[in-house]
């Protein structure tokens, strides 16, 4: 483990083994207090947010079906219906 500068945050009804390593995550944003720690003193189950690492979910799991097609629908053109 490195020494990074790693956020973790302190929010109701959150799943407590995650940290952050960009400070302006989104997910930290309705936080009610975040801390910035060295990395190493993180515990070893803790692992790095998805929206940090970049691997979101993709919406309707697996990312196919009709709700994933009207996404990308809409994406295509731009949002106007």
């Amino acid at each position: 483990m490195t020494d990074e500068t790693v956020y973790v945050s302190r929010r109701r009804y959150t799943n407590r083994s995650v940290y952050h390593t960009d400070k302006d995550c989104p997910q930290l944003q309705c936080s009610e207090s975040v801390r910035a720690v060295s990395r190493r003193v993180l515990h070893m189950d803790m692992r790095e947010c998805q929206y940090c690492a970049d691997v979101q979910p993709t919406p309707g799991g697996s990312g196919s079906g009709h709700y994933q097609s009207l996404i990308q629908a809409a994406d295509e053109d731009g949002g106007q219906a």
